[in-house]
């Protein structure tokens, strides 16, 4: 991480009180979807946020992750859910912009501007992958970062370790704050973080190799072992949040109609947009997502179809029924009177091959579990394990390795694990 701050414009030999001074927080997050509380401790009095390895993307919104105490507006350059990305928190008290003109394309940065009574502050929130700058300032001292900070007159604030190796119990200065010599860091602390919290950490430290292995053959105990395990992981490595509900006063109650009345013509607005562009939306559906085109269809056409149950001949009678109840109770008789056989007993026929063709699966690699795991949409229901779509989503390189031996357990003695095999089904009534 790289914090460049550059005074511009005129330069004060007595820049003047402490509304000039500013204080930076920055934490390489690995993840701030699930430590948005915890990062709010962390910073807790900052003046100005920064952010490395996000894990953002589209499908999470800036009011979803915001902190109290600062701009709605957030300064963000995302990369993916699965990795890099930048974010910036900045104080409601503090007036900045956005520093278009200084980025570039695919650079993971956030440039902005502070402005001051007396002066102008640039600050840049860098993420260079695969980590941090990758230059450790304890011993590497022909990098060109060094050629950088002698160019620019730039000082690294930071002295103590910011990264230290478990195995071999070496420390490195990898996250360095840049300034200008111009400028002046009054106080520097490198804080002690909890750095088992994470997405990844639990599941990957762990050795799925050694406990899978031991069940041999068994793939149903490996299935429920993991699913166990797992839940465990998740349960004390994701931070919960409570919630508290505000009490209906007057004020919340004028609050809260004033909010209304703003999403009422926010929907309105959106509705006429759509029509608008509705033409354009179906083209650009019917050839790359046949499910949202016919979904958009029904919207722009609306509800033409008729919900009453025509009148109907009762077999018993030879009436015709037209009471809604009637109705509902011969339909109810003819569905479960459909099939009466009971299959208790009965194997299966042996059907002959329609086919010289089979299916052969030698190997499922971890790489193939991770590219399915990446595209899992999120929303789906999760099963009666609880695990989500989400869950399994944003931490592909670790959960893959445990999911690749119950996979290749699976192939190898042709069972299926079977509390895999256990769904929550709930039956909706769908009209029409």
């Amino acid at each position: 991480m790289l914090l460049l701050i550059l005074l511009c414009n005129d330069v004060a030999e007595n820049p003047g009180p402490y509304e000039n001074e500013i204080s930076i927080f920055h934490l390489n997050a690995r993840s701030v979807r699930t430590k948005l509380e915890y990062i709010e401790t962390l910073a807790l009095g900052s003046s100005i946020v920064c952010i490395t390895e996000s894990h953002l993307d589209e499908n999470i919104f800036s009011h979803d992750i915001h902190i109290d105490g600062y701009h709605q507006e957030l300064y963000r350059n995302d990369r993916n859910c699965f990795g890099g990305g930048v974010l910036v928190y900045i104080s409601e008290i503090l007036k900045t912009k956005k520093r278009f003109d200084l980025e570039f394309e695919n650079g993971e940065l956030a440039w902005l501007e502070i402005d001051f009574p007396q002066h102008k502050i640039l600050l840049c929130a860098v993420y260079r992958s695969p980590g941090d700058l990758n230059v450790d300032l304890f011993t590497e001292h022909n990098h060109v970062l060094n050629d950088l900070m002698n160019i620019f007159c730039l000082q690294n604030v930071v002295k103590k370790a910011t990264r230290l190796d478990q195995r071999s119990g070496r420390a490195a200065l990898l996250d360095p704050i840049l300034i200008s010599e111009d400028c002046c860091a009054t106080f520097t602390e490198v804080i002690d973080i909890n750095r088992e919290m994470s997405d990844d950490n639990a599941t990957k430290n762990f050795d799925w190799q050694t406990s899978l292995t031991a069940f041999e053959d068994d793939v149903d105990g490996m299935a429920v072992f993991f699913t166990e395990k797992y839940i465990e992981m998740a349960k004390n490595s994701i931070p919960t949040k409570t919630v508290f509900k505000k009490l209906r006063t007057v004020q919340n109650t004028k609050k809260f109609k004033v909010q209304s009345n703003k999403v009422n013509n926010m929907i309105i607005y959106a509705k006429e947009q759509f029509y608008l562009n509705a033409n354009g939306l179906l083209d650009e559906k019917s050839n790359t997502n046949p499910k949202a085109f016919w979904s958009l269809v029904k919207k722009v056409k609306g509800n033409c179809r008729s919900t009453s149950i025509p009148p109907l001949l009762n077999p018993n009678t030879n009436e015709i029924s037209v009471g809604e109840k009637e109705k509902a109770d011969l339909l109810n008789s003819y569905f479960c009177n459909i099939s009466t056989s009971s299959d208790d007993g009965v194997s299966p026929p042996d059907l002959p091959l329609r086919s010289q063709y089979s299916l052969d699966i030698d190997e499922i690699t971890e790489d193939e579990i991770k590219d399915v795991l990446k595209s899992l949409e999120i929303g789906k229901g999760s099963g009666e394990d609880c695990i989500s779509h989400q869950m399994l989503k944003y931490i592909p390189n670790s959960v893959c390795v445990p999911l690749s031996c119950i996979f290749e357990c699976s192939m190898r003695i042709s069972k299926f694990p079977s509390c895999w095999k256990v769904a929550n089904v709930l039956a909706f009534f769908k009209k029409g």
